[in-house]
């Protein structure tokens, strides 16, 4: 009977320290992900909006790189339209002109009509003003994506007709201009009162942004032909030269990120972009376990994943000592997601500027600060790091002291914010010769920042709070 008694208690202490494993593990280790349902982030219509006014007409004789681009467009969404493996619900495109009063009218043109008439230049626009185009524009696109209750692939989860989703692709060279008659009556008007145009754009816009739209702008450059209209509404012959036009994306802000997404992988490939009514969207942040690390520290799992033991013990008498002095500190490596921004919004310049760490706690001196792209900390990952972040796009390396009580906080948080690309593709006076006012857009920052101010946020568009503790 007694060794029946030790054998129980033999298997009572083996139970409890499998049961201690158990729940370590559970601490240490990284939580299963759950794959959520694939659902479908296209619009169910796209209307492609063709600026055909006077000024674009250089864009649209003999050989140039806007037709090239706008044809290659063209065939990626109707691309898109046949292929149920990239988007589920049915998708439309319509091709669209606006008239000389400003209102948008639709065409019984299909992908390859309109293909042919702009390699011929066959395309009848009429001149309009671009302001309120733009107002017509806002005033049909969609500004919310209807949420699916059934799988992507089930066309019961698709958009009805009764609340569609529908996002609008204008083609412009985005000169905006007061009516002729203004003009006639003062030639400088369109410099003298371009701030009041602007401010005209921004209730635009503030329409827009109410309606739940967001605005994705992609600025790319073709070889124009022709005859220029300046801000005075002369005529400039410019012979041939290249020339900035843009592409303006306007709906619902899953789409316009889905789609810029895609047209790029079609290359379709904007030099510059900029983003107006981002969302605010989850940084995905894991602490690396062994790559770019300083001092002896373990990164807790499971539920608290940002959270950090630094296990090498600190004296409590207040002595100093040379181990334990005053620089003793911690390194560590953030990974994050900042794959839903664009090219600029990732640079390195852009990012110094927008993306901030900074300590919750009054003890907790931040000392370093280095943002790595991928590619740049690519050789230094850890085999077990690597797989843990596919989709990692930029890490954050951080130094701290370790001088706090307990435990102590910091934030890691991005700033929405306009890359100043477009200060350079813009100029005050369209009249002068020179190689940068032909390669730039009259007033162009003016607009832009107009427009920003319409989508102007306060607080961080992603943001995560990394604590650590002794």
């Amino acid at each position: 009977m007694r060794g029946s008694h030790v054998n129980v208690i033999r298997w009572i202490v083996l139970a409890a320290v499998i049961v201690g494993i158990v729940i370590l593990l559970r601490h240490f280790l990284p939580p299963k992900k759950v794959d959520s349902p694939a659902t479908s982030q296209f619009p169910t219509r796209i209307n492609i909006v063709l600026d055909t006014s006077a000024s674009m007409q250089g864009y649209f004789s003999g050989k140039t790189e806007f037709k090239d681009t706008v044809s290659r467009l063209v065939s990626a969404l109707d691309k898109l339209e046949k292929d149920p493996t990239k988007q589920p619900c049915p998708t439309s495109t319509v091709f669209q002109f606006a008239t000389d009063s400003g209102s948008i009218v639709s065409t019984s043109d299909d992908s390859t009509s309109f293909i042919q008439k702009l390699l011929n230049n066959d395309l009848n626009g009429q001149d309009s003003l671009l302001q309120e185009m733009f107002r017509n524009v806002v005033a049909e696109s969609s500004g919310t994506v209807p949420v699916a209750t059934q799988p992507a692939n089930n066309p019961s989860s698709c958009p009805t007709a009764s609340s569609p989703s529908s996002l609008s692709i204008l083609i412009t060279d985005s000169i905006f201009s007061y009516p002729d008659s203004d003009i006639e009556k003062n030639r400088a008007v369109n410099r003298e009162n371009i701030a009041g145009l602007a401010s005209a754009v921004q209730l635009i816009f503030n329409n827009a942004r109410t309606a739940g739209m967001s605005v994705s702008v992609l600025a790319l450059m073709s070889q124009f032909h022709g005859t220029y209209y300046d801000y005075q509404n002369a005529k400039v012959m410019w012979g041939s030269t290249p020339r900035p036009y843009y592409l303006w994306m306007i709906g619902p802000p899953a789409n316009v990120l889905a789609l810029r997404a895609f047209l790029e992988s079609e290359s379709v490939s904007p030099l510059h972009t900029l983003d107006f009514g981002a969302q605010p969207f989850d940084f995905s942040p894991v602490i690396l376990q062994y790559t770019d690390r300083e001092g002896i520290w373990h990164r807790y799992n499971g539920e608290s994943p940002k959270r950090i033991r630094i296990t090498r013990p600190v004296p409590d008498d207040g002595q100093k000592d040379k181990e334990y002095d005053s620089d003793r500190e911690v390194r560590f490596a953030v990974a994050i997601d900042l794959s839903r921004l664009s090219v600029d919004q990732q640079s390195p310049d852009y990012l110094a500027s927008h993306i901030s760490v900074q300590s919750q706690s009054p003890d907790l001196r931040i000392k370093n600060v280095v943002i790595k792209t991928r590619a740049e900390i690519e050789s230094e990952l850890d085999k077990e790091d690597r797989a843990a972040i596919p989709q990692c796009t930029h890490v954050i390396v951080v130094t701290t002291d370790v001088n706090f009580a307990k435990t102590a906080a910091l934030t890691i948080a991005l700033q929405d914010g306009v890359p100043s690309w477009y200060l350079d593709w813009s100029n005050d006076d369209d009249t002068k010769m020179d190689p940068h006012t032909l390669e730039s857009t009259f007033g162009l920052k003016y607009f832009v920042e107009g427009i920003a101010q319409a989508y102007h946020i306060t607080g961080p568009i992603a943001a995560t709070t990394i604590v650590l503790e002794r």
